[in-house]
This record gives structure tokens, sequence and C-alpha cells, in this order.
């Protein structure tokens, strides 16, 4: 391929939103907003959990709570840079079998003012977690987007 195609190419503007690349990641994708609201959540956490949709986004991280050993969303909130823990899950049981843990890793996004306005999360469970896959290069390329 020619060089000047080439580049074009890469400089043009695709025709996809970001919710249908976030919803075609590999990796459980959440956003919450600053209070801790579900704005978007991604396929494979609908379906490790088997929640709808529509029902998550009426929902708050909090609601989970009972449930989660510790909350990164707060710690992102707390320390208002990147966290990634290994979450313990009890008492809950996903569509996919009894994974009990995750790698979990928040992003913030910040305001013009320098206050988070969203966090993201992209989580990593089963095997995945085992084998340190890090989501860490997920997360950037998202919050590039989101900036």
């Amino acid at each position: 391929m020619d060089e000047s195609k080439e580049t074009q190419m890469r400089d043009s503007p695709l025709p996809l939103s970001l919710s249908v690349v976030l919803d075609n990641i590999d990796t459980g994708i959440a956003i919450y907003d600053a209070k801790g609201n579900f704005v978007f959540i991604n396929t494979v956490m609908v379906n490790w959990r088997n929640i709808p949709r529509n029902e998550y986004l009426t929902m708050n991280i909090h609601d989970f709570s009972n449930y989660l050993d510790i909350c990164v969303f707060d710690l992102v909130m707390e320390k208002k840079q990147r966290v990634s823990r290994l979450q313990f899950y009890r008492d809950i049981q996903f569509i996919s079998g009894p994974e009990r843990m995750r790698i979990v890793t928040g992003t913030p996004i910040f305001d013009g003012k320098g206050n988070v306005q969203y966090v993201i999360v992209a989580m990593v469970g089963g095997a995945l977690a085992l084998s340190g896959v890090d989501t860490t290069i997920t997360l950037g390329v998202i919050a590039s987007f989101l900036q």
C-alpha cells in the first residue's frame, strides 16, 4: 500500500461510536458517573451477572457492596488516580460459573476543573485474572476517547 493512502486511512475518523467499540471488547467494562451510577455497561458485564443492561443503568455501584470485598470505584474517588486490585465476590453466582475473583482496574476521567467526572472500570475474571492480564492498556485507550 502506498504510504499516502496508509496515512490517509489512519487519519480518517472511524464510523463507529464509542459504545459500539466498548461493547465489543472481551473485557468487562463499566462507566460510572461521579456518584457511582452506571452510565454504561458492556455485554461482557451483562453476561457475567445476567442482569439486563436497562436494569444496570438504574443502579449504583454501591448496590453491589454486600458482594464485594473492596470497591475500586471508591478507591479511585479517594485517590483520584488509576487503581488496580484483585477483587473478590461473596455470595454471588455468575452465569459463567462460580468465579469468585476479578482483576479490576478503575481510571478517573476529570472535568476541566480537576474533579472526577467519570470512573471507567475494566474487569478480567477467571483464568485471565490468574494469568495476570493487564487491564490498564484497555483503560488507557478508553480514557483517551472520553477526554
